[in-house]
């Protein structure tokens, strides 16, 4: 008899779904359970589906075993593992990856930017070059017409302001969520996987801001990610568990 192939996967919407049929045909759905089919079939082999036991991807453990799909592979309780599984140096020291067919750019999010604090409204409303400009027109061009002018084009602008607070400038970049994190003023949560990426990157700053995310231990786990609240002055690298698929 012709034994079957074991696969492990996860289940995670849009990514990788399954169900039986009353006859029990396996269908795969989603980007990465379609084309777990397509190379199955086109392997011609008969496989049987199974999911990850703690419905995690891969994590390391203190005696050198990993935990989800990655120590299901290591254990050889499966022949091989497909859901967003992300290549990384020491998991591929554990098991044997396939070619990547599947490259995604990480983004962070943040809470939206709260309002200026008020009672810094009468400086907000113009930045230091224009203060500096403003102070020398009024003492070279004291003109009682002028000044007034500038008194009520002001009061107009201030008024503006505080019917219609300021917000906050956003964190757009990692190298500002770097330093902002590096400043004490913001934290960032990820998932396990993603710190080896920021501490062996070439860029400074990245390596700096894992530093930081693995020493405060600041780790969400994966089964909750998506539902995690991002509060204000915090930040969640990656954005989206989705990516673009490239094959």
């Amino acid at each position: 008899m012709e034994r079957k192939t074991i696969v492990a996967i996860r289940p995670m919407e849009y990514l990788m779904t399954f169900n039986k049929s009353e006859s029990g045909t396996v269908n795969l759905n989603g980007s990465e359970g379609k084309f777990l089919q397509i190379v199955l079939e086109a392997l011609k082999i008969k496989y049987e589906i199974v999911v990850s036991k703690d419905m995690l991807h891969g994590d390391p453990l203190p005696d050198g075993n990993f935990t989800g799909m990655v120590g299901m592979v290591q254990r050889e309780e499966v022949d091989l593992a497909m859901t967003h599984l992300v290549l990384t140096e020491i998991r591929s020291k554990a098991v044997n990856f396939s070619l990547p067919y599947y490259a995604e750019r990480i983004s962070f999010i943040t809470a939206k930017p709260e309002n200026s604090k008020q009672n810094l409204a009468l400086f907000q409303v113009s930045d230091t070059p224009t203060w500096i400009g403003v102070g020398i027109v009024l003492i070279v061009m004291s003109v009682f017409f002028l000044r007034n002018l500038m008194v009520l084009c002001y009061s107009v602008t201030l008024l503006s302001h505080i019917i219609q607070p300021a917000k906050v400038a956003p964190i757009r970049t990692f190298h500002e969520l770097s330093r902002a994190v590096q400043s004490g003023g913001h934290k960032v949560y990820t998932i396990q996987t993603y710190i080896p990426f920021l501490l062996d990157s070439k860029e400074d700053h990245l390596k700096e801001l894992g530093k930081i995310v693995g020493h405060n231990n600041w780790i969400i786990p994966v089964q909750t990610y998506e539902e995690t609240y991002v509060p204000s002055q915090t930040s969640r690298i990656p954005g989206s568990n989705h990516g673009s698929i490239k094959i």
